[in-house]
Order: C-alpha cells, then structure tokens, then sequence
C-alpha cells in the first residue's frame, strides 16, 4: 500500500475541497464575512429556484449556528467520505448498478492507476439507478451540459446508497449538495491538478482500493494531518485544545492486524476453551501467527532502535567523563601550580636563598600571598 500517496492526496483534497465548496458558497452570496438576506430570491444575477432558496436558508441556518468555517469544513469531509466510499465500492465492484462512477471498465489503465473516466456519462442512458430521472438525463444529454449531467447522476447515486449505508449517504436535499464542487470532470492540463476525482482516481494505486478496506482509515486519518498537527502545536502554545479539535487529535486508525491479533487471542481463545473446534483452531493460529509476525517485525525495529539508542547514550556518557576528567586534571593544575611555586620559594628561603623571585600574578588569595611573598 502507498501510504505516501494516500497521504498526499488526502491532505491536497482537504483544502482543495474547503477552497472549492468556499467559491460555491460564495456563488451564493455567503461568506466568512456575510451572508446576505436569508429569503433572497435572487443572488449576484442568479436566480434561486424553490430548492435552491430552500438549500440556502439552511445553509445560513447552519453558519449562524455553528459558524462559517465549522459548516464549510464539515460539507468538506461529508464529501470527501462520499467519494473515498464511492471509489472503494467501484473497484471492489460493490456498487448496486456495477456502473463505475469515477472511472472506466473497458481497460483504461496505465501502470496500475485508473483513468478518470466516469463509466456513469457513457452509459448515462442505460444506468440503472433508484431515484434516477431518465428524462432529465436526455434534456441535460440534448443541451450538452456534461457537468450538470455528472453532478445529477452523482447526487442520483449518494441518495440511492442511502438504503444501505446511511450514516456514509444521507439523503442529499440540503445544503450539502448546494455546495458539491463546481468542475467536477476537470482533468490534469499544463500541469495543473484535476479536480478532486481526477486525483482520487489518477494518483492512488488502484491496487490500494483492493486491500481490504484499510485504505478509507488511513484517509480518514490523513485528512486530520494538518488540523492535529496546528492542534498539538496549539498545546505547546499553552493554547487548550477545544470541543471541536478534539477528534482530529483523538482518531487515529488502527490496522487490521492489530483489530484481528487482540479479538482472535482474547475472545477467541475464550471461546475455543468452551468450544472445541479443530478447524477454526487452525484458522486463528494462523491468523495469530501472521499478525504475531507483523508485531515481531515491529518489536525487533524497536528493539533494534532502543540498542542504537542505548549504545550512543553510553558512548556519549564515556566521553562526558573522559572530558570531565580531562577538565578536573587542568584545574588541579591551574591550582596547584601557584602553590607549588610559593612552596618552592619558602624552601629556598630556609635554605638561606635571600634572591627568590615569584613569577605567580594574579587578582585570587594565592596571587596575593605571592604579592605579599615578594615584599617580605
């Protein structure tokens, strides 16, 4: 698995997506700064219809209640769960209509990363999907409103999923889809990004969606690297870490192996002492062993990490001492050579040697003595 990728993408898609759906808002007269009128019929030269206004007050509502950037960052992170659950389902093929809804299913990949290539505009018309308006399909198809096509069968969808995952699809007739990013179907071009679709569908390894499901955690989790990383430096900041910040801090994904390793050594074993079963004995050793095996890696790389460590804390306490002494003998020295040199002058002295001279200058105790020495 990239995680690189994984995380690169989910950080870029984080603020992409606040950007985005912030120039929607925007569209409909509604910033950081104002609002507007909460029953407008029309905005900046547009006029809203029923939905629309409808769509609009709640979304006022909502920044009234919880504040601007609160709603824009929650809209954000409803859509990006959205399209990671989306991706997941079409390359595991779990999706009810098996219609592709970001990319293709007729080959177009290169080097192991999917096309973006929406599979739902080419097949528009036969698309089975619940909720799904076969005549607005054909008007949008007559007028050549591709976007407005891709956006209607994508919305079509979200609702559709409703059923069967309703915490991921709520039904999308409030602001959320008001805000959906404009230029969904935006592709890479003079270096340039695409849009958020393109780069889910272009930059990740399309092998990484087959992995089980452990890529939506560790999306999830880098999503949250920026605000858990300004979280953290708050708190050095001596800056308290509020009700809102506190999940970015807090939710971190826990690997598969990890989940597996602690149920099927703890319940699992619990219940194999009541329950005797050879097979599904052998499937848990298994198991355990394997995940045994992951923890082994990362125990010896601690290990291995701590020896370093330790080898280096004890190479720089030998040569703490070995300066210390070093610095202790050159005291002694500084110390004893002025004593030394007085004590070799008394003796001259009783040895009847009148012509002594002390060569010692200094501002201390000992420099006086040697002053006073060669008065006497």
């Amino acid at each position: 698995m990239d995680k690189n990728a994984i995380k690169k993408y989910a950080i870029w898609a984080r603020n992409e997506l606040i950007a985005k759906i912030s120039q929607k808002a925007l569209l409909y007269g509604i910033s950081e700064d104002a609002c507007g009128d909460i029953n407008a019929d029309e905005v900046n030269g547009i006029i809203l219809s029923a939905t629309e206004k409808k769509q609009r007050k709640a979304l006022i509502e909502q920044i009234q209640a919880k504040g601007y950037k609160n709603v824009i960052e929650e809209v954000a992170y409803t859509w990006f769960n959205r399209f990671a659950a989306l991706r997941y389902m079409e390359v595991n093929n779990y999706l009810p209509s098996h219609t592709h809804i970001f990319s293709s299913t007729d080959g177009t990949e290169k080097d192991g990363y999917d096309i973006f290539k929406p599979q739902v505009l080419d097949e528009a018309l036969e698309l089975e999907i619940d909720g799904l308006d076969r005549s607005r399909i054909i008007a949008y198809k007559e007028e050549n409103k591709t976007e407005e096509l891709y956006k209607y069968i994508l919305v079509t969808q979200c609702n559709a999923l409703n059923s069967i995952l309703p915490h991921i699809f709520q039904k999308l007739t409030d602001y959320t889809e008001l805000l959906l990013p404009d230029y969904l179907l935006r592709k890479n071009a003079g270096g340039e990004k695409g849009s958020v679709l393109n780069e889910l569908v272009t930059t990740i390894p399309k092998a990484d969606w087959q992995d089980q499901v452990q890529i939506i955690g560790w999306l999830y989790q880098y999503y949250n690297t920026e605000p858990k990383d300004k979280v953290f430096a708050n708190l050095k900041k001596n800056i308290k870490v509020s009700k809102e910040n506190i999940p970015a801090a807090t939710q971190l994904f826990t690997p598969d192996w990890i989940v597996r390793y602690m149920v099927e050594n703890s319940l699992g074993r619990l219940w194999l002492e009541g329950h005797p079963n050879e097979e599904l004995q052998n499937v848990l050793i298994e198991i355990g062993d394997h995940s045994m095996e992951d923890a082994d890696i990362q125990f010896n790389i601690t290990n291995a990490i701590s020896m370093i460590s330790g080898i280096i804390v004890i190479a720089l306490g030998v040569l703490c001492f070995i300066f210390i002494r070093k610095i202790c003998a050159l005291l002694t020295r500084m110390m004893n050579q002025p004593i030394n040199e007085i004590e070799a002058a008394t003796n001259e002295l009783k040895s009847g040697n009148l012509d002594i001279q002390i060569a010692y200058e200094s501002e201390d105790e000992l420099g006086s003595l040697a002053v006073n020495f060669k008065e006497t």
